[in-house]
């Protein structure tokens, strides 16, 4: 799997959330300790230096976007709670 393609999932799976629990399972399935964007970056072992520094620095960027849009839903959640 590629960083855009995990990327692009991920932030679709974020915007569909509507609840602090799902959104707390969004984030774990791809930024916990064995998430999709931990086990890339945990994969960069096995590349070459050149590969390390081009996959690494995007899936650095990845990661922070990830956080930011993760803190921003959050946000959202926290502003605008859905009441069943």
């Amino acid at each position: 799997m590629d960083v855009k393609t995990v990327l692009e999932a991920a932030i679709k799976d974020l915007k569909s959330v509507n609840s602090q629990q799902d959104l707390y399972e969004v984030r774990v399935s791809y930024l916990g300790k064995k998430g999709k964007i931990t086990e890339l970056l945990k994969s960069l072992k096995d590349l070459s230096l050149q590969e390390k520094k081009s996959i690494g620095a995007e899936l650095n960027l990845a990661r922070e976007r990830l956080e930011n849009f993760y803190q921003e839903k959050i946000n959202n959640i926290w502003l605008n709670p859905i009441v069943l």
